[in-house]
């Protein structure tokens, strides 16, 4: 049997003074942190709109000119036109159809916006639609979405030239975590426009997380069932995010986001 990595759920004072931390309807959590970097350029949210729920992460690129104005307006793009767009019944197609519209939508932003200081910006971005059991996911980049119930059931696919080695049995998953080339990525808004859409069915118990690369380019994907097994038996997804979230911050070195939502 695996030892058990998480023991309890630490509380921090001075991590709390610094971070974005939101529950909303009891069905999810969210939290960023800037970790040891000066300035956190990931973004999340997640809101209700009808009979479906809009959860978001995005990772401003690092390296880049102003990535923490890239993910907000990505950010902010998607839920404010969703909000406008969506209405309930509409169809799993209609949904992805405009999903990948609101991305196009952001990335048209993004690219409008990057003048200046702000030449070049881009930013990934992870979203999932959720209605009732049925899960529509979108994702440009290498932030992902996790489903998780006693086991990881489903992980997007990062959309890097390290996950094309993974892919080509070039090299494990271990080792792409420590790869030189693990910061870049294929596509990105802003830069290079490309989405992959996935359909997924939830069932009672299952836990979808999604996060930028400061949680799960530092935490073994081993460890993720343990985190969501333990968290709901002290509570809920919030205690799931904060284990998530704690565990993360002893080594990261990237900005920290996860959302965490419930099936129950």
């Amino acid at each position: 049997m695996m030892n058990m990595p998480f023991r309890h759920i630490k509380k921090n004072k001075r991590r709390l003074q610094d971070l974005n931390s939101k529950i909303r309807d009891g069905r999810f959590f969210g939290i960023t942190h800037k970790g040891i970097r000066k300035q956190n350029e990931d973004c999340w949210a997640g809101i209700r709109v009808a009979d479906a729920y809009l959860l978001a992460v995005a990772d401003g690129l690092g390296g880049r000119a102003a990535g923490e104005v890239a993910s907000k307006i990505a950010v902010d793009t998607l839920t404010d036109l969703f909000s406008a767009g969506y209405s309930e019944g509409m169809s799993q197609e209609e949904v992805k159809d405009l999903l990948i519209s609101l991305y196009k939508k952001a990335h048209k932003t993004i690219i409008k916006n990057a003048t200046g200081d702000r030449s070049g910006m881009g930013t990934t971005l992870i979203s999932t639609v959720i209605t009732g059991d049925s899960v529509i996911i979108a994702n440009t980049g290498d932030s992902r979405a996790y489903i998780v119930n006693g086991a990881i059931k489903f992980r997007t696919r990062d959309q890097s030239p390290v996950q094309v080695l993974v892919d080509n049995g070039l090299i494990t998953e271990d080792e792409a975590k420590k790869h030189p080339l693990r910061y870049l990525v294929e596509n990105a808004l802003g830069l290079s426009f490309n989405v992959d859409i996935y359909e997924q069915t939830l069932v009672s118990g299952d836990l979808l997380i999604l996060s930028s690369d400061g949680m799960h380019d530092y935490i073994s994907e081993d460890l993720l069932p343990d985190a969501v097994r333990i968290g709901m038996a002290v509570g809920d997804c919030a205690d799931v995010g904060s284990i998530l979230f704690e565990k993360s911050l002893e080594t990261s070195t990237d900005n920290v986001t996860i959302v965490v939502y419930s099936n129950e």
